[in-house]
């Protein structure tokens, strides 16, 4: 369990307020590192966690290792918060106490989440092989979300 790191939250609670879509050139720039099944899960997560997706792969695309397979995990890495689409208090409370609902233990395992619904559309597996961790980029990926 992520345990609660206060600037993070605050960082993040900052990217959830409004509900503005990504930008035109955001979404489009996004949509390019995606296959066309990759892109149906993108676009099912809320349009907070897809800005935030997008600033996360931004970063990675900086890296002198961002390839194209780790943009996309990057894009992909919160697909399985859209589980469920709690609101900013909810998932706060979550992160700092644990899965006490069974809406909570959802956002908690929302990697697990995401990983099925990739495996469902067709995703790449070197893009799965990422976001399990299986795959040595994975940390490019969580150091770029931590950013």
């Amino acid at each position: 369990m992520t345990w609660c790191r206060p600037w993070h939250l605050l960082r993040r609670t900052m990217e959830q307020t409004g509900q503005r879509p990504p930008s035109s050139d955001d979404a489009a720039w996004a949509e390019s590192w995606l296959t066309s099944a990759e892109a149906s899960i993108f676009h099912r997560m809320s349009n907070a966690d897809r800005r935030h997706s997008i600033a996360v792969a931004r970063r990675v695309a900086c890296n002198d290792s961002g390839d194209a397979v780790t943009v996309a995990a990057a894009l992909l890495h919160d697909a399985g918060k859209a589980v469920d689409d709690l609101p900013v208090w909810e998932r706060i409370a979550a992160t700092c106490l644990g899965g006490r609902r069974a809406r909570w233990r959802r956002y908690l395992d929302h990697e697990n989440i995401g990983i099925s619904f990739l495996l469902e559309a067709g995703a790449r597996p070197e893009v799965v092989a990422i976001l399990r961790g299986t795959d040595a980029r994975h940390h490019i990926v969580m150091a770029a979300d931590d950013a």
